[in-house]
């Protein structure tokens, strides 16, 4: 990552800067880097995706479907047990 620094910025703009991340809840850096993102047209939108498919693989629609057909049968309560 290249890192670069500004200077001579107003009070005015850190001020501003400052609300704006306090107000998304992030870093002023990070304020930075999307306002520069968006002002230069490039895509930021894509977040990383953090789930185990790609070493515990995907089910398919059907086999989502069918899973959940085979577990209804655990929703039933069993009112012998629960007396």
């Amino acid at each position: 990552m290249i890192q670069i620094v500004i200077r001579n910025l107003s009070q005015k703009t850190y001020e501003q800067l400052k609300m704006l991340a306090n107000k998304n809840k992030t870093s002023i850096n990070k304020t930075i880097i999307a306002l520069l993102h968006k002002s230069l047209g490039i895509d930021d939108t894509t977040k990383k995706i953090r789930d185990l498919s790609d070493i515990a693989g995907k089910w398919s629609e059907d086999e989502f479907n069918e899973f959940m057909t085979n577990i209804k049968v655990l929703d039933a309560i069993d009112e012998e047990v629960w007396k």
